[in-house]
């Protein structure tokens, strides 16, 4: 069946599709899906398909947003994350308070189409370390177009296996790239960013940030869920969840690389990006159920919106360009 990619207009499939070449290093291409090249024609993957590349200096070699060992450890749980009763069940559960959580903080922001069933209708959405899209997939489902990245080639494979050729996700697809070289592209702009129970594996998180600020609109919403860094979250998070209950796999997470609010904060103000609302949330491994809570001291969630520049700001900017500076391209 044929997929046509509905994220964007034709420069920035463009670009998405540069973005795949990026990766691919002296190998001859021998597939292609709507994933490797979105919104390109027939006639230009069959180019693509007949073309040798070896540019993998245009690959990064290391990345403040991707940990090898990070990677390793969820591409091992590929086979599980669609199983709603096993290493991933937490996740899923989450949903109920995650996918409504950005769903009305977008609406509020004036995005989406309110009172329908697709609320999100016209928003652009990345999310950032996806994995098997979990979160992708009911994001989708509202109507917005959602592109996943994550560095597990094995949990990307499973979030297309799983979406299939499901009519409803339609605007939904996932590329094997980093964040970093989204970042690369320059041209690439979207009204929202998630990264939902990823910063906290990253090796630096105030680049992160920096990195999830670069591709996102000015007025658009960056949303960050994690895990504090307390002595509850030590006993709860770790100790009973990974090595007692059983919930997570043990060694799924590294206390030291949980964040305090104060320090997600701190680094999205140095973005020009700042926190507009923070919720609390807790999770009962028993009942396997998610609740708000007002406590931060476990789980929490943030919502933060960049900075639109004024117009003094935007004229300096401009006459600080080149004459030959191209025009940014934004999904319509």
């Amino acid at each position: 069946m044929s997929r046509v990619c509905k994220l964007c207009g034709h420069c920035i499939s463009k670009n998405l599709a540069m973005l795949q070449i990026r990766k691919i290093s002296k190998r001859m291409i021998t597939t292609y899906s709507r994933d490797d090249y979105p919104g390109f024609g027939f006639d230009q993957r069959i180019a693509m398909k007949q073309r040798t590349l070896f540019d993998q200096s245009m690959r990064f070699t290391s990345s403040s947003s991707v940990s090898e060992e990070e990677t390793k450890k969820f591409s091992k749980l590929a086979h599980s994350w669609w199983d709603e009763r096993g290493d991933m069940m937490a996740l899923h559960t989450m949903n109920s308070l995650r996918v409504p959580f950005i769903r009305d903080c977008l609406l509020y922001q004036g995005f989406g189409k309110p009172k329908t069933s697709k609320a999100l209708e016209g928003v652009n959405i990345l999310e950032v370390g996806c994995g098997a899209g979990i979160l992708s997939e009911p994001l989708a489902r509202l109507g917005a177009s959602v592109v996943g990245i994550d560095s597990s080639a094995e949990a990307l494979e499973a979030a297309k296996i799983h979406r299939g050729d499901d009519e409803d996700l339609q605007s939904l697809q996932y590329l094997d790239s980093w964040l970093e070289d989204i970042v690369a592209v320059g041209s690439i702009k979207f009204d929202c960013v998630v990264a939902s129970e990823v910063i906290e594996h990253v090796e630096d998180y105030r680049n992160f940030i920096q990195m999830c600020n670069k591709v996102l609109k000015p007025g658009g919403s960056l949303f960050i869920s994690t895990m504090n860094r307390t002595n509850y979250s030590y006993y709860l998070g770790i100790i009973m969840a990974e090595y007692v209950l059983h919930v997570v796999s043990p060694g799924t997470h590294t206390w030291d690389k949980f964040l305090k609010p104060a320090e997600v904060e701190d680094a999205l103000l140095n973005e020009g990006c700042p926190l507009v609302k923070i919720h609390g949330m807790c999770y009962d491994p028993i009942r396997n159920k998610w609740s708000w809570t007002s406590s931060t001291e476990l789980n929490y969630i943030v919502h933060a919106v960049k900075t639109i520049p004024t117009a003094s700001e935007n004229e300096k900017e401009t006459k600080t360009l080149p004459e030959s500076s191209e025009k940014e391209n934004t999904p319509t």
